[in-house]
């Protein structure tokens, strides 16, 4: 980005923006949106991160996954084949998709 540092407010728009388009994401981002509170972006981000670690953590647990299991993959019909025959994609939501 022009070697400029996103703001919390840009960073909190794509981290929502970002996530899956599933019914339970979907509901997830709009009680997120929700219950983030009216006060600064750095603290509506440092909300958000708690709110989606918490929901990915009950996620895991629901879907039996293991820490290093994805929740989803992005990718190709064709490359479906392949993700099965090679194990699951090892990232976290926020890994992927935000600061750390």
């Amino acid at each position: 980005m022009c070697r400029q540092t996103p703001s919390y407010a840009h960073l909190i728009f794509h981290i929502l923006e970002g996530l899956p388009e599933t019914p339970e994401w979907t509901t997830c981002v709009m009680v997120t949106k929700a219950a983030l509170p009216d006060q600064n972006s750095l603290a509506r981000f440092k909300k958000l991160k708690e709110l989606l670690l918490a929901y990915e953590a009950e996620l895991r647990r629901t879907k039996s996954l293991l820490p290093d299991q994805a929740l989803y993959t992005k990718g190709r019909r064709g490359n479906e084949r392949r993700q099965e025959s090679t194990g699951p994609a090892t990232h976290s939501v926020l890994r992927v998709r935000g600061k750390s």
